[in-house]
């Protein structure tokens, strides 16, 4: 029972009730032998059939084994039966889920065994799956003043901002230099994006839906599209259609999209968008002129952009800040608002509330900034391909039904379908794949940050 207590599952094994299969020595060696289960382990509770036809469920301190039957008919030899074997599977408490033997398609999978023997399982599962879940023991026991409340805001939003870390950081290993040739296209809109709203200015990034001939951003009501190539020539041609020579990007009223090309090509770009005007290729413009006010000169030069996707640059480097600034001062006002309230309700001192609540924001400010820089600059390195070989490892040791509920609980929060099978497998890798330096950085900040506590 301290076994299951560890685990949170003494509450589900009070749910299952009386035994079905009395819980006397003889029977306890028989469902040992049947299963098999090691003899180290304690068997708790069973509905199983152990004559004619092995199968059921038997439950023990570590774990639920459920093995199915064998069709006694088949195993005989008669013919026009399929011969069926036995297949015996173990979930640990620690894995363990009520909520995967809900519903009939997972109980046919996950169940495969006579149906008189699944009743109380079941019951406890659909009980345990639908009642509201007790506060977790070490919740309760860190609440109960053994741990610092400020130390639990701490690490809950340095915990919280690890999210759209570690998005970043796939963003920048999707995009490196060692992957990606043309990352660098997606990556200077990014930043210019990112620019344009420190700037001040409304800015709507639509380069991701990746609509044909449609803006990569919008700044204000100026529809932008940015080309970056490493020729002048290069950049000017790209933004005009190959077969019938016009210019592409217009707006829904007709009117020519803006063009942003890199600062170090604006000029001969600007002219050759003139001459492109003079014949007759930009639609519903005719003056020359009129190239000023549709080329625009980018923020970043071709060897700036090209920098963006290559680790320890000074140019990735003040990108991951400037990204990282932003997405760690939402921590750390949220950090200080919570330590400063939770100080002044203890202390009733507003001066040491404000004071406590500035260390703690800061020091959340501080620990994630610093995993949000090296977590998106090792992912430029390609270190993320040593691990393909572990992820898949790692991802099948997982199982299917871990498989699918992790990868379809992050794609349901972007609003995207359901994956299931090999393909759920695969990207569950890739995510692994894109997030193990993330967690790498973040646990050994988290000892660096202990450590630092401890000395001082």
């Amino acid at each position: 029972m301290d076994a299951l207590d560890e685990h949170g599952a003494v509450r589900f094994f009070r749910l299952l009730g009386e035994s079905p299969v009395e819980m006397t020595r003889e029977n306890i060696d028989r469902i040992k032998e049947t299963f098999p289960i090691p003899v180290e382990q304690h068997v708790l509770w069973s509905s199983a059939e152990l004559d004619l036809r092995p199968s059921g469920i038997a439950v023990t301190n570590k774990g639920v084994f459920i093995k199915s039957d064998v069709d006694v008919l088949a195993s005989v030899g008669l013919p026009g039966l399929e011969q069926k074997s036995s297949t015996l599977f173990y979930y640990r408490w620690e894995d363990f889920d009520p909520s995967w033997f809900v519903s009939d398609a997972d109980c046919e999978a996950l169940l495969p065994i006579p149906e008189e023997l699944i009743g109380a399982f079941r019951l406890a599962c659909v009980t345990a799956a639908s009642a509201e879940s007790d506060t977790p023991a070490w919740l309760a026991k860190q609440y109960s003043g053994a741990i610092d409340p400020n130390e639990l805001i701490t690490n809950a939003a340095s915990a919280g901002v690890m999210a759209p870390i570690a998005k970043d950081a796939w963003y920048a290993d999707r995009h490196a230099a060692i992957h990606n040739p043309a990352g660098h296209g997606e990556m200077v809109e990014r930043a210019h994006n990112m620019l344009d709203r420190l700037s001040g200015h409304d800015v709507k990034w639509l380069g991701p839906t990746n609509v044909k001939d449609g803006a990569d951003r919008v700044v204000g009501e100026s529809f932008i599209q940015v080309k970056y190539y490493n020729s002048a020539r290069g950049t000017l041609n790209s933004a005009f259609d190959a077969s019938t020579g016009k210019y592409r990007y217009l707006a829904s009223d007709g009117s020519p999209m803006k063009l942003e090309v890199p600062k170090d090509q604006y000029e001969k770009v600007l002219e050759g968008f003139k001459d492109k005007i003079r014949r007759n290729e930009v639609p519903g413009v005719t003056d020359p002129e009129c190239a000023k006010d549709i080329v625009c000169k980018g923020k970043l030069s071709y060897p700036q952009a090209r920098n963006l996707t290559k680790a320890g640059t000074v140019e990735s480097l003040t990108y991951d800040a400037a990204t990282g600034a932003v997405v760690c001062s939402c921590a750390m006002g949220i950090s200080f608002v919570f330590s400063a309230y939770s100080t002044y309700r203890q202390t009733g001192d507003m001066r040491e509330a404000v004071q406590v609540g500035m260390l703690t924001g800061t020091q959340v400010f501080g620990t994630t900034f610093v995993q949000h820089v090296l977590a998106s600059q090792l992912s430029r390195t390609g270190l993320s391909d040593a691990i393909i070989g572990p992820s898949q490892v790692l991802v099948q040791k997982m199982g299917y039904k871990a498989t699918q509920a992790i990868v379809n609980g992050l794609r349901a929060l972007s609003g995207k379908s359901m994956l299931s099978g090999a393909a759920a497998s695969s990207h569950l890798a890739k995510v692994l794949r894109g997030n193990v330096l993330t967690s790498v950085v973040t646990v050994g900040g988290a000892f660096g940050a202990r450590d630092l506590s401890l000395g001082q």
